[in-house]
Protein backbone atom coordinates (compact mmCIF):
# COMPACT_ATOMS: atom_id res chain seq x y z
CA UNK A 1 0.00 0.00 0.00
CA UNK A 2 1.37 3.15 -1.26
CA UNK A 3 2.37 6.29 1.44
CA UNK A 4 -1.32 8.28 1.92
CA UNK A 5 -1.42 12.21 1.24
CA UNK A 6 -2.19 12.67 5.22
CA UNK A 7 -3.66 11.68 8.74
CA UNK A 8 -7.02 12.85 8.60
CA UNK A 9 -9.05 12.41 12.02
CA UNK A 10 -12.64 12.59 11.92
CA UNK A 11 -14.82 12.56 14.60
CA UNK A 12 -18.17 11.61 15.59
CA UNK A 13 -18.80 8.41 14.10
CA UNK A 14 -22.24 7.19 14.15
CA UNK A 15 -24.52 4.79 12.60
CA UNK A 16 -28.52 4.74 13.35
CA UNK A 17 -30.81 2.04 12.12
CA UNK A 18 -32.61 3.00 8.72
CA UNK A 19 -36.86 2.90 8.71
CA UNK A 20 -37.36 4.83 5.04
CA UNK A 21 -35.79 4.47 2.21
CA UNK A 22 -36.31 7.65 -0.32
CA UNK A 23 -36.27 7.65 -4.19
CA UNK A 24 -34.78 10.57 -5.31
CA UNK A 25 -31.42 9.60 -6.83
CA UNK A 26 -28.92 10.66 -4.66
CA UNK A 27 -30.28 9.21 -1.44
CA UNK A 28 -28.26 6.59 0.56
CA UNK A 29 -28.25 2.99 0.28
CA UNK A 30 -28.81 1.52 3.66
CA UNK A 31 -26.41 -1.10 4.70
CA UNK A 32 -27.90 -4.28 5.62
CA UNK A 33 -26.44 -6.36 8.51
CA UNK A 34 -27.96 -9.43 10.01
CA UNK A 35 -31.40 -8.42 8.73
CA UNK A 36 -31.14 -4.94 9.59
CA UNK A 37 -30.63 -2.17 7.98
CA UNK A 38 -28.31 0.97 9.28
CA UNK A 39 -27.54 4.48 7.58
CA UNK A 40 -24.20 6.42 8.55
CA UNK A 41 -24.17 9.74 9.67
CA UNK A 42 -22.31 12.64 8.01
CA UNK A 43 -18.89 12.11 9.69
CA UNK A 44 -18.74 8.20 8.67
CA UNK A 45 -19.84 8.94 5.06
CA UNK A 46 -17.02 11.45 5.26
CA UNK A 47 -14.55 9.15 6.24
CA UNK A 48 -15.16 6.68 4.20
CA UNK A 49 -15.02 9.39 0.98
CA UNK A 50 -11.66 10.64 2.49
CA UNK A 51 -10.17 6.55 2.62
CA UNK A 52 -11.03 6.56 -0.95
CA UNK A 53 -9.13 10.09 -1.89
CA UNK A 54 -6.00 8.39 -0.40
CA UNK A 55 -5.83 9.39 3.05
CA UNK A 56 -5.15 7.67 6.34
CA UNK A 57 -7.89 8.24 8.34
CA UNK A 58 -8.68 8.00 12.13
CA UNK A 59 -11.92 7.55 13.50
CA UNK A 60 -13.49 8.28 16.65
CA UNK A 61 -16.86 7.42 17.49
CA UNK A 62 -19.12 6.56 20.35
CA UNK A 63 -19.35 2.39 20.29
CA UNK A 64 -17.33 -0.25 18.41
CA UNK A 65 -20.31 -1.86 16.70
CA UNK A 66 -20.89 1.69 15.09
CA UNK A 67 -16.94 1.78 13.59
CA UNK A 68 -16.64 -1.89 12.82
CA UNK A 69 -19.83 -1.09 10.40
CA UNK A 70 -18.29 1.78 9.16
CA UNK A 71 -14.97 0.15 8.83
CA UNK A 72 -16.58 -2.70 6.55
CA UNK A 73 -17.29 -0.69 3.89
CA UNK A 74 -13.54 0.89 4.02
CA UNK A 75 -11.93 -2.80 3.49
CA UNK A 76 -8.81 -2.69 1.89
CA UNK A 77 -7.86 0.77 2.85
CA UNK A 78 -5.94 2.73 5.45
CA UNK A 79 -7.54 3.72 8.62
CA UNK A 80 -8.16 2.96 12.31
CA UNK A 81 -10.67 3.46 14.50
CA UNK A 82 -11.45 4.23 18.32
CA UNK A 83 -13.71 4.60 20.64
CA UNK A 84 -13.96 8.26 22.14
CA UNK A 85 -16.25 10.07 24.52
CA UNK A 86 -16.00 14.14 22.78
CA UNK A 87 -16.79 15.70 26.27
CA UNK A 88 -14.28 13.70 28.48
CA UNK A 89 -10.59 15.38 28.28
CA UNK A 90 -9.07 12.19 28.89
CA UNK A 91 -10.54 10.61 26.36
CA UNK A 92 -9.67 13.51 23.67
CA UNK A 93 -6.07 14.01 25.12
CA UNK A 94 -5.62 10.08 24.51
CA UNK A 95 -7.09 10.87 20.65
CA UNK A 96 -4.64 13.60 20.06
CA UNK A 97 -1.47 11.34 21.42
CA UNK A 98 -2.83 8.21 18.84
CA UNK A 99 -2.95 11.04 15.95
CA UNK A 100 0.35 12.37 16.87
CA UNK A 101 1.68 8.61 16.88
CA UNK A 102 0.17 8.33 13.58
CA UNK A 103 1.86 11.46 12.12
CA UNK A 104 4.99 10.41 13.45
CA UNK A 105 4.62 7.07 11.83
CA UNK A 106 3.99 7.86 8.40
CA UNK A 107 5.67 11.88 7.92
CA UNK A 108 2.63 13.47 6.90
CA UNK A 109 0.60 16.40 7.43
CA UNK A 110 -2.27 16.19 10.01
CA UNK A 111 -5.78 17.56 9.01
CA UNK A 112 -8.92 17.18 11.46
CA UNK A 113 -12.84 17.17 10.33
CA UNK A 114 -14.98 17.58 13.44
CA UNK A 115 -18.64 16.53 13.50
CA UNK A 116 -20.90 16.97 16.23
CA UNK A 117 -24.52 18.02 17.42
CA UNK A 118 -28.29 16.36 17.36
CA UNK A 119 -27.06 13.31 15.75
CA UNK A 120 -24.22 12.70 18.25
CA UNK A 121 -26.07 13.51 21.73
CA UNK A 122 -26.90 11.43 24.19
CA UNK A 123 -29.84 13.54 25.07
CA UNK A 124 -33.19 12.90 24.59
CA UNK A 125 -35.26 15.00 23.05
CA UNK A 126 -38.89 14.85 22.29
CA UNK A 127 -40.07 12.95 19.71
CA UNK A 128 -35.83 12.52 18.98
CA UNK A 129 -35.71 15.44 16.37
CA UNK A 130 -34.76 19.45 16.91
CA UNK A 131 -37.37 20.39 14.91
CA UNK A 132 -39.75 21.35 17.81
CA UNK A 133 -42.24 24.01 18.41
CA UNK A 134 -40.90 26.45 21.22
CA UNK A 135 -43.74 25.19 23.73
CA UNK A 136 -42.13 21.73 23.22
CA UNK A 137 -38.22 22.26 23.78
CA UNK A 138 -36.95 21.04 26.85
CA UNK A 139 -35.34 23.60 28.83
CA UNK A 140 -31.78 21.66 28.80
CA UNK A 141 -31.76 20.97 25.48
CA UNK A 142 -30.20 24.02 24.12
CA UNK A 143 -27.37 23.76 26.66
CA UNK A 144 -27.21 20.31 25.90
CA UNK A 145 -26.97 20.73 21.97
CA UNK A 146 -24.67 23.87 21.98
CA UNK A 147 -22.21 21.70 24.42
CA UNK A 148 -22.55 18.87 21.94
CA UNK A 149 -21.14 20.98 18.89
CA UNK A 150 -19.07 23.73 20.69
CA UNK A 151 -17.41 22.18 23.83
CA UNK A 152 -16.57 19.14 21.65
CA UNK A 153 -14.75 21.10 19.23
CA UNK A 154 -13.07 23.56 22.17
CA UNK A 155 -11.85 20.26 23.78
CA UNK A 156 -10.58 18.36 20.37
CA UNK A 157 -8.85 21.24 19.23
CA UNK A 158 -6.83 22.04 22.62
CA UNK A 159 -5.82 18.98 22.48
CA UNK A 160 -4.54 19.34 19.27
CA UNK A 161 -3.30 22.36 18.87
CA UNK A 162 0.47 22.37 19.65
CA UNK A 163 0.78 19.48 16.64
CA UNK A 164 -1.17 22.01 14.63
CA UNK A 165 0.97 25.41 14.86
CA UNK A 166 3.67 22.99 14.33
CA UNK A 167 2.85 22.33 10.90
CA UNK A 168 3.21 25.01 7.95
CA UNK A 169 -0.51 24.94 6.48
CA UNK A 170 -2.77 23.12 9.06
CA UNK A 171 -6.65 22.89 7.57
CA UNK A 172 -9.33 22.32 10.30
CA UNK A 173 -12.84 21.05 9.20
CA UNK A 174 -15.92 21.47 10.84
CA UNK A 175 -19.59 20.27 9.43
CA UNK A 176 -22.03 22.17 10.63
CA UNK A 177 -25.28 22.87 9.05
CA UNK A 178 -27.46 24.78 6.41
CA UNK A 179 -29.43 25.93 9.56
CA UNK A 180 -26.32 27.76 10.62
CA UNK A 181 -28.17 30.72 8.48
CA UNK A 182 -31.76 29.43 8.64
CA UNK A 183 -34.43 30.80 10.92
CA UNK A 184 -37.91 29.08 9.97
CA UNK A 185 -40.80 28.35 12.40
CA UNK A 186 -40.37 25.03 14.55
CA UNK A 187 -35.88 24.82 13.50
CA UNK A 188 -35.32 27.33 16.26
CA UNK A 189 -33.40 24.39 18.37
CA UNK A 190 -31.44 23.12 15.13
CA UNK A 191 -30.98 26.94 14.00
CA UNK A 192 -29.81 27.68 17.82
CA UNK A 193 -26.90 24.79 17.79
CA UNK A 194 -25.42 25.63 14.44
CA UNK A 195 -25.34 29.05 14.66
CA UNK A 196 -23.82 28.93 18.00
CA UNK A 197 -21.12 26.66 15.63
CA UNK A 198 -21.01 28.96 13.08
CA UNK A 199 -20.30 32.10 15.25
CA UNK A 200 -17.25 29.92 17.03
CA UNK A 201 -15.61 29.02 13.81
CA UNK A 202 -15.87 32.59 12.03
CA UNK A 203 -14.52 33.72 15.12
CA UNK A 204 -11.28 31.35 15.62
CA UNK A 205 -10.95 31.24 12.16
CA UNK A 206 -9.85 35.09 12.83
CA UNK A 207 -7.63 34.21 15.29
CA UNK A 208 -5.95 30.88 13.51
CA UNK A 209 -5.53 32.44 10.18
CA UNK A 210 -2.31 34.16 11.14
CA UNK A 211 -1.18 31.16 12.99
CA UNK A 212 -1.14 28.78 10.11
CA UNK A 213 -4.31 27.08 11.13
CA UNK A 214 -7.33 27.37 8.45
CA UNK A 215 -10.55 26.37 9.77
CA UNK A 216 -13.24 25.51 6.85
CA UNK A 217 -17.21 25.31 7.96
CA UNK A 218 -18.85 22.88 5.42
CA UNK A 219 -22.90 23.47 5.53
CA UNK A 220 -24.39 20.66 4.23
CA UNK A 221 -28.31 20.62 3.56
CA UNK A 222 -31.02 17.68 3.87
CA UNK A 223 -28.38 14.93 4.28
CA UNK A 224 -29.85 11.24 4.32
CA UNK A 225 -28.15 9.47 7.83
CA UNK A 226 -31.88 8.26 8.95
CA UNK A 227 -32.44 11.40 11.02
CA UNK A 228 -35.59 12.36 8.29
CA UNK A 229 -36.41 8.56 8.57
CA UNK A 230 -38.54 9.93 12.02
CA UNK A 231 -41.94 10.70 11.55
CA UNK A 232 -42.35 13.75 13.48
CA UNK A 233 -38.39 15.09 11.78
CA UNK A 234 -39.86 14.27 8.05
CA UNK A 235 -43.42 15.91 8.38
CA UNK A 236 -41.94 18.86 9.80
CA UNK A 237 -39.08 18.94 7.05
CA UNK A 238 -42.23 18.51 4.30
CA UNK A 239 -44.28 21.52 6.32
CA UNK A 240 -41.30 24.03 6.11
CA UNK A 241 -40.95 23.18 2.26
CA UNK A 242 -45.06 23.14 1.38
CA UNK A 243 -44.78 26.94 3.17
CA UNK A 244 -42.53 28.13 -0.08
CA UNK A 245 -44.35 26.43 -2.27
CA UNK A 246 -42.29 22.80 -2.51
CA UNK A 247 -44.49 20.18 -3.43
CA UNK A 248 -42.12 17.27 -2.10
CA UNK A 249 -43.60 14.04 -0.66
CA UNK A 250 -42.36 11.37 1.36
CA UNK A 251 -40.89 9.22 -1.72
CA UNK A 252 -39.48 12.55 -3.79
CA UNK A 253 -38.02 14.24 -0.41
CA UNK A 254 -34.71 15.65 -1.57
CA UNK A 255 -31.54 14.73 0.28
CA UNK A 256 -27.88 13.33 -0.49
CA UNK A 257 -25.80 10.84 0.52
CA UNK A 258 -23.35 11.54 3.24
CA UNK A 259 -20.67 10.42 0.99
CA UNK A 260 -21.70 13.49 -1.24
CA UNK A 261 -20.48 15.65 2.08
CA UNK A 262 -17.14 13.61 2.21
CA UNK A 263 -16.50 14.99 -1.12
CA UNK A 264 -16.57 18.30 -0.41
CA UNK A 265 -13.96 17.68 2.40
CA UNK A 266 -11.57 15.87 0.28
CA UNK A 267 -11.76 19.32 -2.28
CA UNK A 268 -11.09 21.09 0.81
CA UNK A 269 -7.78 19.38 1.81
CA UNK A 270 -6.44 19.27 -1.88
CA UNK A 271 -7.31 22.96 -2.60
CA UNK A 272 -4.08 25.07 -3.06
CA UNK A 273 -6.17 27.76 -1.29
CA UNK A 274 -8.07 28.77 1.55
CA UNK A 275 -12.29 28.02 1.64
CA UNK A 276 -14.18 29.66 5.04
CA UNK A 277 -16.98 28.07 4.12
CA UNK A 278 -18.67 25.89 1.82
CA UNK A 279 -22.36 25.59 1.81
CA UNK A 280 -24.22 22.63 -0.41
CA UNK A 281 -27.73 21.30 -1.08
CA UNK A 282 -29.09 18.02 -2.75
CA UNK A 283 -30.85 19.52 -6.32
CA UNK A 284 -34.61 20.12 -5.25
CA UNK A 285 -34.01 21.26 -1.61
CA UNK A 286 -35.06 24.97 -1.26
CA UNK A 287 -31.64 27.56 -1.30
CA UNK A 288 -32.45 28.98 2.09
CA UNK A 289 -29.57 30.66 3.28
CA UNK A 290 -29.88 33.13 5.33
CA UNK A 291 -33.71 33.45 3.79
Amino acid sequence: MSDPKGIVLVTGIKVRQSHHTFTHPTAAQPIEVNNVHYKVNTAAGVAIEVTKAGYCVHMAGFSEFDLRLVGDQMTGLLFSSEVVDPLHQEDVERLAATVRALQKRHNVPVSIVHYGGASTTAQSLPHDTVFLSLDKIPFEAPANLVRDNVETFLRLYAAMRDLLYEQKVSKVISITSLASWRCKTEFALDALQKGAMHNLLRCAALEETKRGVYITEIMPGITDTGYYDKNETLACSLRQAQELGYRWTEDDFPLYRPEHIGMQVVHVLESPFYIPIMPSMPFGQYPHLGA
